[in-house]
């Protein structure tokens, strides 16, 4: 049976009893269609070559309490406009059909014409899904779906965890092959201060998150990623952060970012642990890569 954007409402609904509040529904929207994104391409067998990183790796399969709103993935060096045609046709399919949203693909060329982009000395390939077509007091959600042209270095096969109860059971089954800790840490440590444009405040907590779970700084895989992002001048990138950290932390657009993809009182409550935590991480990472540490 074919389900109706109303069904798909419904379901939102649903979730937000389970804990979410109004003013979350765009992430817990984009959340469900997460699942349906990922079921449909490991049924079709088109995950087999990617490997899951980034922040909703975290949520999805590490039971990260924030949300996310993308999904990313490394396609290694051989990944091409052919298979994320394949990608774009499965995904219509599922969830174009299934729920009447829209559907684009955007390629390398087309990409780096988006200022977000500019910075980025790789190819990456997006999908995007319009989330709330219909809801015209909300701005135009999209959830995104890259693919980069660079290697990930671990994987291991994670099930998909099941963040609210109605959800089917086939999708807990589903095995995604995900990134260890240690290499999104090492993914992290990279993005965080190579972006120049805006500042990746999700990448603070996520990284706080990374080092309370037992993730370990793997400088050989820091080194790696910065050959693979072909970054120039990086440590001067990494210093230029680590003296801006303090501010990050404690700022107001911080706050601002992370309502909106934690529950308050989870915010609330990892608020004021965060600096001394990611305090430390930094004194550690700084050593490792011969960075002047940060004086607070």
């Amino acid at each position: 049976m074919t389900k109706t954007k109303e069904d798909f409402d419904a379901l939102v609904e649903m979730a937000l009893a389970q804990g979410g509040t109004k003013d979350m529904r765009p992430v817990i929207e984009k959340e469900l269609l997460h699942y349906d994104i990922l079921f449909a391409l490991d049924e079709s067998k088109l995950l087999d070559r990617l490997v899951f990183q980034g922040g909703t790796s975290l949520r999805l399969c590490r039971g990260s309490n924030r949300y996310s709103e993308d999904l990313d993935f490394a396609g290694g060096k051989d990944f091409s406009s052919k298979m994320l045609i394949e990608m774009k046709e499965v995904i219509e399919k599922y969830i174009g059909e299934r729920y009447g949203l829209e559907v684009t693909v955007k390629e390398p060329s087309s990409l780096k014409q988006d200022p977000k982009y500019a910075e980025l000395n790789i190819d990456k390939w997006q999908i995007a899904v319009v989330t709330s077509p219909g809801q015209k007091h909300l701005a135009k959600q999209r959830i995104k779906l890259e693919i980069a042209n660079i290697p990930a270095y671990t994987k291991e096969p994670l099930p998909l965890g099941k963040n609210y109860d109605f959800l089917p059971d086939g999708y807990s089954s589903t095995l995604i092959y995900t990134e260890t800790l240690d290499e999104v840490m090492a993914d992290k440590i990279i993005s965080l201060p190579a972006t120049q444009k805006y500042i990746r405040y999700r990448d603070v907590w996520d990284l706080v998150f990374l080092k309370r779970n037992g993730a370990v700084l793997n400088i050989d895989l820091v080194r790696q990623k910065i050959e693979d992002y072909k970054l120039e001048g990086f440590k001067d990138m990494l210093d230029a952060r680590i003296s801006s950290l303090k501010e990050i932390v404690y700022g107001e657009e911080f706050s601002k970012e992370m309502e909106r993809f934690l529950a308050r009182e989870t915010f609330c409550s990892g608020q004021l642990k965060l600096a001394t935590v990611l305090e430390f991480f930094q004194y550690s990472r700084s050593d490792s890569l011969g960075v002047s540490p940060p004086l607070y």
